[in-house]
């Protein structure tokens, strides 16, 4: 928490970060493909517990959205939409909470993908109201965006466009291999998202979701994976390259959240390098930030 405040007092912020969240429901380790609960902690928690952000979460599911009120994060409200391209569509509920989605499991993955077989089954299909996220009157900006719903997420950005204009980082499921029928891949999304000047940084945590191609088994254990990469969450920014052209605030922002959200405090020091260039800080503050760093991750 010090170091933060330390960033802040540096480079004099004094905004709030709006987050959305969409796909909110925490319970749901994505990544686990029997849709197990796993409750692993959003890449934005460290930010949210302090007073610089504030997050807006929406989660069409009626007993996780029930859940995450019960929660009661502080600085965040959540709302009962499912966000996508304005139309009503059918919902998915699958064995596996984790695979739910408007899209429908596609068998000829399935088939090479065992571990997915049983959770990807449909036990029920419900119709939802989608909503435009640019047509939400709650949300006026978005600096940050989350957000993982199994393959609806390309429809998302494209019913998008004003607010993804004004977004500094996105953080967002995709599929190498499609699990879904019709479901948009890792290319598709990266055309769209750099469309809005933002380019890849990172996969969350580093990880790859990889599997094993069936039907070959290791050790008993169809959890045991090769080489072969089917998801990730990919973290994208707006390009580091062209800071200069963002408002101060816009790059006080993908400051904080590079440095509290992923460690990239590369990231970080050329935003505050473009903040000192702009004349709005002191050209001391690389220095007194690169001292913060190098004390916190000597072993």
């Amino acid at each position: 928490g010090t170091m933060i405040t330390k960033l802040v007092e540096l480079i004099k912020f004094d905004e709030k970060i709006k987050i959305v969240d969409i796909g909110a429901n925490p319970l749901l380790d994505h990544k686990s493909p029997t849709g197990k609960i796993g409750g692993e902690e959003p890449s934005y928690k460290k930010l949210l517990d302090t007073e610089y952000a504030e997050l807006i979460g929406f989660e069409p599911n009626e007993s996780a959205y029930r859940d995450l009120l019960k929660k009661n994060t502080k600085n965040a409200k959540y709302f009962n939409y499912a966000i996508g391209n304005g139309s009503t569509k059918k919902l998915n509920l699958c064995r596996g909470s984790g695979m739910t989605s408007t899209l429908k499991p596609l068998k000829k993955s399935m088939d090479v993908f065992k571990i997915y077989k049983k959770s990807a089954e449909i036990v029920k299909t419900i119709n939802i109201e989608t909503k435009k996220l640019d047509e939400i009157e709650e949300i006026k900006n978005i600096d940050y965006l989350k957000i993982d719903i199994q393959g609806g997420e390309l429809d998302v950005f494209i019913n998008a466009k004003k607010k993804l204009s004004k977004t500094l980082f996105v953080q967002t499921e995709v599929s190498f291999i499609n699990l879904y029928e019709n479901e948009p891949t890792f290319g598709e999304i990266d055309i769209e998202l750099r469309k809005h000047g933002l380019v890849p940084h990172c996969f969350n945590d580093g990880i790859v979701s990889k599997n094993i191609i069936g039907p070959m088994v290791l050790n008993n254990d169809p959890f045991q994976s090769l080489n072969q990469i089917v998801q990730t969450d990919m973290v994208y920014v707006k390009d580091f390259r062209d800071l200069f052209n963002l408002r101060v605030d816009e790059i006080k922002k993908i400051c904080l959240i590079a440095h509290t959200c992923y460690k990239s405090w590369d990231l970080s020091v050329r935003c505050i390098k473009t903040l000192i260039d702009k004349e709005h800080i002191s050209s001391n503050a690389i220095e007194e930030y690169q001292k913060l760093v190098y004390s916190a991750t000597r072993v």
